[in-house]
């Protein structure tokens, strides 16, 4: 029972630490070029930063096309993003671009409302959706490991940001802008923890849970951003 408690009281200090603290905003990174200065925070909307025109007739576009994700702004890792496992970025992070424009395709495609249909080219009424991850930090799992049996000070829940831009199809001019960074979340034993990619991989997965929501979205309504902590184990 004292192994418990204590237990609890570590994972409740934990929490407080934790809860709420959604990664900062990234310096800019190149990408968006000249929209970046009309981006800003949208309370609407779960992102840091985020811009769309507002005199768009979205209804004309009925397709979206989803390039592969561009990883050539990706900031240089830091040495304890480095530290996580051998190896180099140029071992994960195609796996983790790949990943992302999958999710983002497949979130659209199950959506029972089909806003858009999911292309394999753009045309004249095609949303082209281009992203970049521009940071990526995975999660330190040999630190993680040994905080399950003792070290509590190195847990480490991995870190992406992204910034993305719609374009039109027909004209190419960029509709919609938005960046964002999220770290992985907490949760009482967590087997992600031991994967240097499953909390990044379910930070894409709520990220494209959004989209689809703020596609299908009304005026007026709010899609939330996610909380920083879960209770799933996997």
């Amino acid at each position: 029972m004292k192994n418990i408690l204590t237990g609890l009281v570590i994972f409740l200090g934990l929490c407080l630490a934790v809860i709420g603290c959604k990664a900062g905003p990234m310096a800019p990174s190149g990408f968006l070029e000249t929209q970046r200065v009309s981006l800003s925070k949208d309370a609407a909307l779960p992102f840091h930063l985020s811009w769309y025109d507002k005199d768009v007739d979205w209804d004309r576009f009925t397709e979206i096309y989803f390039p592969p994700v561009n990883t050539e702004y990706l900031k240089e890792n830091s040495f304890w993003g480095k530290a996580s496992f051998a190896g180099d970025q140029s071992e994960y992070v195609p796996s983790i671009a790949e990943y992302m424009q999958q999710k983002f395709m497949q979130a659209f495609k199950d959506d029972p409302n089909q806003i858009v249909k999911v292309v394999s080219s753009p045309g004249p009424n095609t949303l082209i959706f281009e992203t970049a991850i521009v940071e990526l930090v995975p999660t330190k799992t040999w630190l993680n490991a040994a905080a399950y049996v003792g070290v509590y000070s190195g847990v480490d829940f991995g870190k992406i940001a992204i910034e993305g831009r719609i374009k039109d199809g027909k004209t190419q001019k960029v509709l919609a802008a938005f960046a964002d960074r999220e770290s992985g979340k907490m949760s009482v034993v967590n087997i992600k923890d031991l994967s240097w990619d499953a909390h990044i991989k379910s930070v894409i997965d709520e990220w494209a849970a959004q989209l689809v929501a703020i596609a299908n979205a009304e005026e007026g309504d709010i899609i939330e951003d996610s909380n920083s902590m879960t209770l799933k184990a996997w």
